[in-house]
């Protein structure tokens, strides 16, 4: 069985920070890729459950171990995305940030599936965070601490709405604490309109002996110059606040230790966590639910 451009288990030992040994969790994947690619090989991939929005077809195995992506021509820039992302959570120690393991084999890209609830809408997304807001308190700081560096496109609609099937909230069934999946990389990038003056000054090597040490040093060259397509007005997308309204504090101090003049859009970002939490239940009633009741 070939594969093209793509995963093999000593690879992913090695960018998954392990050692030179085979771990049960390597082989864990290396048998979910292997069932995935048999899928594919004997074309019942085609008979699975599909996802019923997007443009690029989306597949689910049948133990819902896998999720396989038809993106044609796309997998194997799709994969080089996700394992940069991945390397950059990894150097930065973003630990409540899940990228899913991944590998490009034929026209399609097979990710691991991440453990989240079976329904992934907006309202029981919404409800997942406002009954269990304590548990998303870091995860809320690492999404500040990784959207000071890259950009992500397709994260909200045409109406600005969270698109939670492309950033959704979860809680780990190992550790019960909260986490943020990004599971729809297309559209990343590093920032090239960062305010952070350290992370500029690294990519552009003005002060290259001023390296700013939260930054991995591995990814300087891969500065994206040309005009990105969502030019922000703010130093940081603020989907991190409609993700997270009710942790405007711990958000604003993470972003406070990375951009000079953060300060100066505090009131915008104030309001957009206002007008989150009253979306919320204005449109969604659940702010009141106890746990009793989910």
């Amino acid at each position: 069985m070939e594969a093209t451009g793509t995963w093999s288990l000593a690879e992913y030992s090695s960018s998954s920070g392990g050692d030179s040994g085979v771990h049960e969790q390597d082989l864990e994947i290396q048998n979910i890729f292997l069932r995935s690619m048999s899928f594919i090989d004997e074309g019942t991939v085609y008979g699975f459950d599909r996802a019923r929005s997007g443009a690029t077809p989306v597949y689910y195995s049948p133990d819902r171990s896998s999720v396989l992506k038809l993106s044609r021509s796309a997998s194997t820039e799709r994969l080089s995305k996700m394992e940069q992302a991945k390397a950059l959570c990894q150097e930065m120690n973003l630990t409540h940030i899940t990228i899913p393991s991944a590998c490009a084999y034929k026209e399609f890209l097979v990710e691991q599936c991440v453990p989240l609830a079976k329904d992934i809408s907006s309202p029981a997304q919404i409800r997942l965070y406002l009954l269990n807001k304590e548990k998303f308190a870091e995860a809320a700081r690492e999404l500040a601490r990784l959207f000071c560096y890259v950009r992500i496109g397709d994260l909200v609609d045409d109406d600005n709405k969270v698109k939670y099937d492309n950033i959704p909230l979860y809680i780990d069934p190992i550790t019960g604490e909260g986490k943020v999946a990004l599971i729809d990389l297309e559209e990343f990038r590093l920032e090239s309109n960062t305010r952070s003056l350290s992370a500029f000054e690294l990519f552009t090597g003005e002060e290259e002996e001023e390296e700013d040490s939260m930054f991995p040093a591995f990814l300087k060259g891969c500065f994206v110059s040309e005009p990105q397509k969502f030019s922000p007005k703010f130093p940081v997308d603020p989907v991190i606040f409609q993700l997270f309204p009710d942790h405007f504090n711990e958000i604003m101090e993470e972003l406070e230790k990375i951009h000079s003049d953060i300060e100066n859009y505090r009131d915008s970002f104030q309001s957009i966590c206002d007008s989150t939490l009253s979306y919320f239940e204005q449109y969604h009633g659940i702010s009141e639910f106890k746990p009793w009741e989910s």
